[in-house]
């Protein structure tokens, strides 16, 4: 298991300023968007923990990790497709 360090082994820096980053962008909701991001980490927490004791092998938790890790990768991705410049092209500026 020589991998979790490296998997969360930043996660307590990296937990807090994203959960600050998404207060920042819904200031005017504060109260709604922290019941939603605690409620929601909680709820997955909750549905997916069982399935990582399933057996006494590191096995199903490895895969949690691993269907995880893609399925926030494939998010940020689909989240930003149009933030950021594609097929060569520049994106402007405003005001020029």
């Amino acid at each position: 298991m020589p991998h979790l360090p490296c998997l969360h082994g930043h996660s307590g820096l990296l937990i807090g300023n994203a959960n600050a980053l998404a207060m920042n962008r819904t200031s005017h909701a504060a109260g709604a968007a922290s019941a939603l991001l605690g409620s929601s980490s909680f709820l997955i927490g909750a549905l997916v923990s069982p399935l990582a004791g399933i057996t006494n092998s590191a096995t199903p938790m490895a895969l949690i990790q691993t269907l995880a890790a893609a399925l926030a990768l494939t998010t940020f991705a689909a989240l930003t497709r149009n933030r950021f410049a594609t097929h060569g092209e520049e994106q402007s500026s405003p005001g020029n």
